[in-house]
């Protein structure tokens, strides 16, 4: 809930509870308590719903300013080539294809899923763009939305770190955690969080 707190004061006057009010996700007379983090399991469904959307929306700009990119390359190619051919629509039909073919493949929790070369390199892309847009390339507003969803993962690799067992991963979410509290003036918890980090690094 600690950290609840910090994303609602790092969102407070974004607009973002607004979009939730209109999107009848959240009570207008709720939005108060939201922020505050007073409702743990409201903040635990709201917020990776609203940073899912934003990143769904992120990706849909990264594929339509991929696509101008593709369809301009063509009409350059075209106009030196003399052809009139356009392969920008099979490449994206190859990459829905390519996604269904993963999608059918099934395979155990822990094993590591292939994905064919046309994915991985629009996911490489995609991460560079998503890079870009955390350096502030593509506008501040952007810019501040993304590093909001950044907080949300955060806290969704504390809960993974929890229900894995996975001890380095919580060690890890909890120091980055605390740069946050410390940021957002919330000294009680900046300050017991730091201890307790210390405690957990000093363990055997």
């Amino acid at each position: 809930m600690a950290y609840f707190k910090a994303i609602g004061k790092y969102i407070e006057s974004s607009g973002l509870m607004e979009i939730l009010v209109e999107a009848l996700a959240l009570a207008g007379g709720s939005t108060n308590s939201f922020l505050d983090s007073k409702h743990f399991n409201r903040c635990k469904r709201l917020h990776p719903l609203l940073s899912g959307a934003l990143q769904v929306l992120h990706f849909e700009e990264y594929l339509s300013q991929a696509k101008r990119s593709s369809e301009t390359l063509d009409e350059d190619s075209d106009a030196e080539n003399g052809n009139n051919f356009s392969d920008s629509e099979n490449i994206f039909e190859t990459l829905n294809e390519d996604l269904e073919s993963v999608m059918n493949n099934s395979c155990e929790v822990n094993e590591r899923l292939a994905l064919p070369d046309s994915l991985q390199n629009l996911l490489k892309n995609y991460k560079e763009f998503r890079e870009e847009t955390l350096r502030g390339g593509h506008g501040r507003t952007a810019q501040y939305y993304l590093q909001y969803t950044e907080l949300v993962n955060l806290y969704l690799r504390f809960s993974r770190s929890i229900r894995c067992s996975n001890f380095e991963l919580y060690l890890d979410s909890i120091s980055k955690m605390c740069d946050y509290f410390f940021a957002f003036n919330l000294p009680n918890y900046s300050k017991w969080a730091a201890m307790y980090l210390n405690n957990l690094i000093k363990l055997d």
